[in-house]
This record gives C-alpha cells, sequence and structure tokens, in this order.
C-alpha cells in the first residue's frame, strides 16, 4: 500500500522529520500493529499542496479547498488550548509519502 499523509502545520523542522526509508510503527486500538516505511519527505508551503497529495492521501476530500478546511480545523483545534496557531498560505507543513510494509 502506497500512502501519503501530512504530517502537520508548523512543525517543518529538520530535526523532527521522518527519516527518509525510515521505519515507524503505528499501533491502532491496541491491537493492530501497522510498520510505515518513509519513501519520500517534503516540506511545502500550504498553498502548494497538490491534488495528487489530497487524493493519495485517501481521506476522502475532494478538493484541496475542502482538504484544507478539514485540516485548518484540526490543526486549531488541537491547538487552541496554545492559543490557536496562525495558519495562512505560506505556512511549512511536511509532507510525507510511505509504504505500508506490515
Amino acid at each position: 500500500m502506497d500512502q501519503r499523509r501530512l504530517s502537520g502545520a508548523g512543525r517543518a523542522d529538520d530535526r523532527h522529520l521522518p527519516a527518509r526509508f525510515g521505519h515507524e510503527i503505528d499501533v491502532f486500538h491496541e491491537r493492530s500493529i501497522t510498520v510505515l516505511v518513509t519513501a519520500d519527505v517534503k516540506i511545502e508551503a500550504l498553498n502548494n499542496v497538490s491534488s495528487q497529495h489530497v487524493l493519495d492521501e485517501g481521506e476522502g476530500q475532494s478538493s484541496v479547498a475542502q482538504w484544507r478546511e478539514e485540516h485548518e480545523a484540526f490543526w486549531n483545534s488541537i491547538s487552541s488550548d496554545r492559543g490557536g496557531i496562525r495558519i495562512d498560505d505560506d505556512t511549512k507543513v511536511v509532507l510525507e509519502h510511505f509504504t505500508v510494509e506490515r
């Protein structure tokens, strides 16, 4: 399985980026373990996220505008205890392309 995801707004810091060809273990519901292998990592301005990334991410959005609206709502919801985060076209985001190994 080949997928993409967005790691987070304002997190474009090389010290925290997934390593290319690095492995990450995700545990879902304390039962299912998935091993992800990072194929590519890019830092892009939010305004440059492509419709291909939106489709590859596989979250069901049909347009970049819908994807952005839903992601901004999520980022603001998780940062509200810190006064929110300022998001605009130039906000740097981490775009991760990965495969599921197991």
